[in-house]
Order: C-alpha cells, then structure tokens, then sequence
C-alpha cells in the first residue's frame, strides 16, 4: 500500500510535537531529562550513524535537501547533476528557515516541504541512525537496529 502525502500533511507530526512538547507533565522534556539517571550509550555520533541535513539554494529557482552522514561533506556540482540543475550552493540562515521551516541545525530529514536527497551511504548505514528533529534539544531516530 502507497500512500502519497502532500509537504504540508508531512509537516503536522513536527508541529503537533512542537505545540505538546512544551506541555508534558513536570514541564519541558529538557527539564524531566536532567532528573533521569545517566544513561552510558554511545553517541550515534560516535559510532559514525549521525546524519545531518543541510539545505541548498540551486539554479532553478528552488531549494533542495541533501541528507549525509554527520562527518561527511555535500559535493554541490554532484547534488546539482544529481536534481537536473547547473548549480546548487548552500543555503543562508535565513533562506533555510524559509524553504524548510527549520533552523540551521535543525533541519530533519524528513517532512520539510522541499525536495530531499539522501546520500548512498546514508542509506546504507545499518544499526541506530539518527538525525535532526527540528530543533537543538531533540534527535529523530530513523532506524533503530
């Protein structure tokens, strides 16, 4: 079964967590976070399964995400060749909050309302990847083991 969602329907899990997130009993999640018992798991940074997404502005007009590994760098002529335009270069600050709807560094790989594109050794990375959630407190999961 395949189901095809508009940006926009994509984008209302993101907004409904952002409105709740606030409202948990006993305050902000950061606030119940620094009650709990320290946890020793190592970072998805550690083991080299943190990915990052950062937005480009290209030649045709629009704006595009490239999905990679946290300690990997984006070739822009390569993404350019790879969407079918000439040029594409890293987005400013406030061109990302714009096209995204997300902050620099807090851009997650999924549900934003511009085209995305995921790097083949994102996609074959295996165990516990995480990513942005939209904003600096939080981590997505995509996969877990």
């Amino acid at each position: 079964l395949l189901l095809v969602l508009n940006a926009t329907a994509l984008q209302l899990p993101w907004l409904a967590w952002r409105a709740l997130t606030p409202r948990l009993p006993g305050g902000r999640i950061d606030e119940c976070l620094k009650n709990a018992a320290a946890v020793q798991v190592p970072s998805a940074a550690a083991t080299g399964t943190a990915i990052k997404s950062l937005c480009f502005d290209t030649d045709m007009g629009g704006h595009v995400v490239a999905v990679v590994r946290a300690t990997d760098g984006v070739d822009a002529a390569r993404l350019a060749s790879a969407i079918g335009a000439q040029t594409a270069k890293l987005s400013r600050p406030d061109a990302v909050e714009a096209a995204t709807g997300f902050g620099v560094g807090c851009v997650p790989p999924v549900g934003v309302a511009t085209p995305v594109v995921v790097d083949e050794a994102v996609a074959a990375l295996r165990g516990r990847v995480v990513g942005g959630a939209g904003d600096e407190a939080r981590q997505l999961v995509i996969r877990d083991g």
